[in-house]
């Protein structure tokens, strides 16, 4: 199948306008993140991550009648999970999957409880050992992380917790959206050189 170096350029613009424009209403919405407080932080936060989990999985499997159901799926769980689909299509790499999972954890520890929404990160961190903080931090910090935003990271981590997390939130909203928008890219070029293909061969006829 043939796409044109006309339809190919067309393709790339829409796709980079697509990602600053999506980019652009996420960052509207991390920019509020920081003035909640932490429980209201976490909840928000998981309601982002999870929503663009069920994009990625959507525009993967190309099936978008499923989306209804994929919503309803859990983010992260024992058996069938968002996490989990994505891990098989390898849509996410494993580094950041472990942050989504302790961002996941952390949010249904906090969610059901009513005594629960006090809530804070100095409290959560607090009560984690030596092994388990090394462990946290290190899920804040993935292969592929742009270096000024890795060492922002290592220095806020326990000092500014919220800092930190959101730091690693923006990481992924940035991976996520430009995954899905090549992912829709892909769909388009695929469509278009069908129909280029179409065209050429009735011309031939």
């Amino acid at each position: 199948m043939y796409v044109t170096p006309e339809q190919s350029e067309k393709i790339h613009e829409d796709l980079l306008k697509n990602i600053n424009q999506d980019y652009s209403e996420k960052f509207e919405f991390l920019k509020k993140l920081l003035t909640d407080d932490d429980w209201s932080f976490i909840i928000k936060s998981h309601s982002l991550i999870e929503s663009l989990v069920t994009e990625l999985i959507v525009n993967k499997i190309d099936e978008n009648k499923l989306k209804a159901v994929i919503e309803r799926i859990p983010l992260h769980g024992e058996i069938v999970s968002k996490i989990s689909i994505s891990k098989t299509y390898e849509l996410i790499p494993s580094d950041q999957i472990k942050f989504l999972k302790n961002i996941s954890e952390i949010r249904n520890n906090i969610v059901h409880k009513f005594e629960n929404l006090n809530f804070t990160f100095e409290t959560y961190l607090s009560n984690l050992d030596k092994n388990q903080k090394k462990n946290w931090k290190n899920s804040l910090i993935w292969k592929g992380m742009n270096d000024q935003i890795k060492n922002r990271i290592e220095q806020e981590v326990f000092q500014s917790p919220k800092i930190a997390i959101w730091l690693s939130i923006s990481s992924f909203v940035n991976y996520s959206l430009l995954q899905i928008n090549t992912l829709k890219g892909n769909k388009r070029i695929d469509l278009e050189a069908m129909e280029t293909t179409k065209r050429i061969l009735k011309d031939i006829k």
